[in-house]
C-alpha cells in the first residue's frame, strides 16, 4: 500500500475558498440560491480533509470510519426539505440499468485491466470481516454521493436554474474526487473524464425522472469493477493476511 499524506494544501485552500464565499454572501445579505449548497459542501470538504487523520489519531473501527466519513453527504437530508414533482421510479430504474451498463461497457478496456493482476489492490488480501466492511463502505459511499450530488444539489437548485443544476452538481462531483486524499495516485485525466460523464448521466436521470433509486442503481453498476476487486481480495485471503483500503474515492 502506498503511503499518502493526511492533509493537502488543495484541501485547505478549497475549504478556505468556499467558506469565504459563503460568509461574503451571508454578510452582504445576498439572497442567493447557492448559499445553502455552499454551506453543506463546506461540511463535505471538512470530512474529506480531516476524517482520515482523525482515524489515524483515534484508531476507531473501519465500520465507524465509513459511517463518519460519508455522514456529511447525508446531512442536508436531515435539515433540508427537497420539494420535487412526481417521482418516476420505474422509468428511472429502467434508465439507470441501461445507462449503468452502457457506461461500464464504454470503459471496457480500463475495467478489464482494473480487475486483472495489474491492479495492486487485489493483492491487499482481506478476510470476511474486512470484505463485508469494504462492500458496505463502497455501497454506502455510492448512496451518499447520489443523495448529495444529485438529490440535494440538483433537487435544491433545479427550480431556479433548471438543467444548469445538473452541470453544477457534476463540477462539484468531479472536484470532490480531485481533493480526496488518494486522488494523485488513483485518478488521472481519464478518471476525471468519466467522473464528468457519470455525473452528467446520473444527474440527467434524476433531473427528468426524480428517481434517486435509478441514479444509485446506475452508479452501483458502473462501480461493479471495484466490487469485483474487493471480492478477489477476499478470495486471496486464504493465502496470506492483508489490509483494507479505507479512504474516500
Amino acid at each position: 500500500m502506498l503511503n499518502q499524506p493526511y492533509l493537502f494544501r488543495k484541501q485547505i485552500v478549497s475549504l478556505a475558498s468556499f467558506s469565504f464565499i459563503f460568509f461574503v454572501l451571508k454578510c452582504l445579505n445576498i439572497n442567493s440560491i447557492f448559499i445553502t449548497p455552499i454551506f453543506y459542501y463546506c461540511i463535505v470538504i471538512i470530512s474529506i480533509t480531516f476524517v482520515p487523520s482523525l482515524r489515524k489519531n483515534i484508531q476507531y473501527s473501519m465500520f465507524l470510519h465509513a459511517l463518519l466519513y460519508y455522514s456529511a453527504l447525508f446531512l442536508p437530508l436531515v435539515v433540508i426539505n427537497i420539494e420535487m414533482g412526481s417521482t418516476q421510479n420505474f422509468t428511472g430504474i429502467s434508465i439507470g440499468i441501461v445507462v449503468g451498463i452502457l457506461l461500464i461497457i464504454s470503459n471496457y478496456k480500463h475495467n478489464i485491466k482494473y480487475i486483472s493482476s495489474k491492479n495492486y489492490i487485489i493483492f491487499n488480501n482481506i478476510d470476511l470481516k474486512e470484505f463485508s466492511i469494504q462492500i458496505f463502505s463502497d455501497s454506502y459511499s455510492v448512496i451518499g454521493e447520489e443523495f448529495f450530488y444529485r438529490y440535494f444539489l440538483i433537487g435544491f437548485m433545479y427550480k431556479n436554474i433548471g438543467i444548469y443544476a445538473v452541470f453544477l452538481s457534476t463540477i462539484v462531483f468531479i472536484y470532490s474526487h480531485f481533493i480526496s486524499r488518494w486522488a494523485n495516485v488513483t485518478f488521472n485525466f481519464r478518471s476525471y473524464f468519466y467522473h464528468g460523464i457519470t455525473g452528467i448521466s446520473f444527474g440527467l436521470i434524476f433531473f427528468y425522472t426524480k428517481s434517486i433509486l435509478g441514479c444509485i442503481l446506475a452508479h452501483l453498476i458502473f462501480n461493479m469493477p471495484q466490487f469485483i476487486v474487493i471480492y478477489k481480495g477476499y478470495k486471496n485471503s486464504k493465502k496470506k493476511p492483508g489490509m483494507i483500503f479505507d479512504d474516500y474515492i
